[in-house]
């Protein structure tokens, strides 16, 4: 399986934390980080024409407070655009607001979490994730 969890994550110590509990998971996949909306936009549209991105079984984990083009916007983008649609967009923020949470939602965010405080709460959020992902749901291949 070529799993790939493509990460926007602008905070260099929230990436951290979470490559290392993918470490320590033995996640088998590829872990991608973007630091902002914009490189992941200009990077994504090449999934159509570079062969060593065929096949991969992908879903995005989305901070909603990025610089520049936020997290909000960056999942309306994502959602509306039929090419990418169908990539699993799973939000992962420290925002617990309902108004953020229902914004998500109803844009077609595939799931929604609130980043946990500790370690072993981080550490089986992250698990339950990638083995609901890149486990038990089946995803679309995307060329």
């Amino acid at each position: 399986m070529q799993a790939e969890l493509i990460v926007v994550e602008d905070s260099d110590d929230d990436f951290d934390a979470l490559e290392r509990t993918c470490r320590s998971l033995a996640f088998a996949g590829e872990l991608k980080r973007y630091s902002d909306a914009e490189t992941l936009l200009q990077e994504i549209r090449t999934w159509d024409t570079e062969p060593r991105e065929a096949g991969k079984r992908r879903v995005i984990l989305l901070d909603l407070n990025l610089p520049g083009v936020d997290g909000r916007e960056l999942l309306v983008q994502l959602k509306t655009d039929t090419a990418l649609s169908s990539v699993p967009v799973v939000v992962y923020t420290t925002s617990s607001n309902l108004r953020d949470i229902a914004f998500c939602y109803q844009n077609h965010a595939n799931a929604y979490h609130v980043k946990p405080m500790d370690l072993a709460a981080l550490e089986s959020g992250i698990k339950a994730m990638l083995d609901y992902w890149f486990g038990l749901n089946e995803l679309p291949r995307h060329t």
